[in-house]
């Protein structure tokens, strides 16, 4: 995309139409805290919930929506999408830093690591996020996937998630199609 807007509206160049491309866009947050490692993230308790309707304001999506199952995401349409993630921590002691990770697969089997964040949380009892992002080329829906997967130092920090609030979670948004 390239061109110019002024102050009255005015285009100039070419200017792309973002509403003809971004037909798709989820939002999922974890309804709870999770302790130490996990791989994938939010299979069980806690679990990725969608549409987040408690949140003032909020809106789950528009389009199709991705679906979640044992902590794995499939993309409704093929195109390139943009994955989000924000993961909040809370440290329980002087090993106090955590890594998120995004993981993707193109064969629905052998995922590989896409995207990466670490961060710490000084002392105990502190916080600290750890967001990332990835644009994923999503050509067939039965076999491109992902998931997250959240390291924890020592075993004992906390992933805090709420269903009232987006404190850790992902967002899925369609930048075009392929």
């Amino acid at each position: 995309m390239s061109g110019i807007i002024n102050s009255a509206g005015s285009k100039s160049g070419i200017i792309g139409d973002m509403g003809a491309t971004n037909t798709h866009f989820s939002q999922w947050v974890l309804n709870g805290d999770t302790t130490g490692d996990a791989d994938p993230l939010g299979p069980g308790t806690p679990a990725w919930i969608n549409p987040i309707a408690s949140l003032a304001g909020a809106i789950a999506g528009k389009g199709t929506s991705m679906t979640q199952s044992g902590g794995y995401f499939t993309f409704p349409v093929s195109g390139y999408w943009l994955i989000q993630a924000q993961f909040r921590f809370n440290s329980s002691n002087a090993e106090n830093y955590c890594s998120c990770f995004i993981y993707t697969t193109t064969n629905n089997s052998t995922y590989a690591m896409a995207a990466a964040c670490s961060a710490a949380a000084p002392g105990t009892n502190r916080f600290s996020q750890a967001p990332t992002q990835y644009i994923f080329k999503v050509a067939d829906t039965a076999n491109y996937k992902c998931k997250f997967r959240f390291d924890d130092a020592d075993g004992s920090n906390i992933i805090r998630g709420y269903d009232t609030l987006y404190n850790s979670g992902a967002t899925f948004l369609r930048l075009g199609s392929l």
